[in-house]
């Protein structure tokens, strides 16, 4: 996986995180309060949003949302028909407008399923964040060698608990 490459298209997002079942791959957040990173765990950040399996079922992803960082986001949009590359999903917490955060989530099916989750806020909208998503989906930087990306990005500690 390039990570250079791959922050490229991070610019406009408060929180990237790429991960799979076995743990995170990439990971840029910043915390809405203080403007810092936030350090994620696998099985208390991510864990949670394969095991709501968000993707199998429209109106359980629309009925109850996606958590995250403490956070309730109400899924609009639900695009994981069988055979879309990738699967979509988005929506937002918090009001309308410049209060509101947005979160998308994409997975991209290969030998391994990959996952990505952004955040975005104002300006930033979910036409743009949305696209740019997709068009990270289908580029060659997630299909790159997991187990090699998973060494590159985090030699000192591993992600997973």
């Amino acid at each position: 996986m390039d990570v250079e490459a791959l922050k490229n298209y991070t610019t406009d997002w408060q929180a990237c995180v790429v991960f799979n079942t076995a743990g995170i791959l990439f990971e840029k957040t910043e915390n809405l309060s203080t403007g810092k990173p936030t350090e994620l765990k696998f099985e208390r950040d991510v864990r949670p949003i394969l095991d709501a399996r968000v993707f199998d079922d429209r109106d359980t992803a629309i009925g109850r949302g996606v958590r995250w960082l403490g956070n309730q986001y109400e899924i609009s949009q639900w695009h994981a028909s069988p055979g879309a590359e990738p699967q979509l999903l988005f929506g937002r917490c918090g009001g309308g407008g410049q209060d509101g955060v947005g979160l998308a989530i994409a997975r991209r099916s290969a030998d391994t399923d990959v996952y990505v989750l952004i955040t975005y806020a104002w300006p930033i909208v979910a036409g743009l964040a949305v696209s740019q998503l997709r068009d990270l989906c289908l580029s060659d930087l997630l299909l790159a060698d997991q187990a090699s990306a998973r060494t590159e990005l985090a030699p000192a500690s591993p992600k997973l608990e």
